[in-house]
């Protein structure tokens, strides 16, 4: 059996904080998980992109 693979949280976290008001409004908006897959913000949070904008953002001040 393959061991679970869990994202890296801390990562996450940083990624949300690095969100605009607006992408973070579409998360908290969700009421239940299902409706996440309908939700382009979550997707880019685990996809690395906001992590990836968030490190950009921050070289180019």
């Amino acid at each position: 059996m393959e061991q679970q693979k869990f994202p890296d949280f801390m990562a996450l976290y940083h990624a949300w904080e690095q969100l605009a008001n607006g992408p973070k409004a579409e998360l908290r908006r969700v009421a239940r998980p299902e409706e996440l897959l309908e939700v382009p913000t979550f997707y880019r949070l685990f996809s690395g992109k906001a992590i990836q904008n968030g490190r950009n953002r921050h070289t180019s001040d």
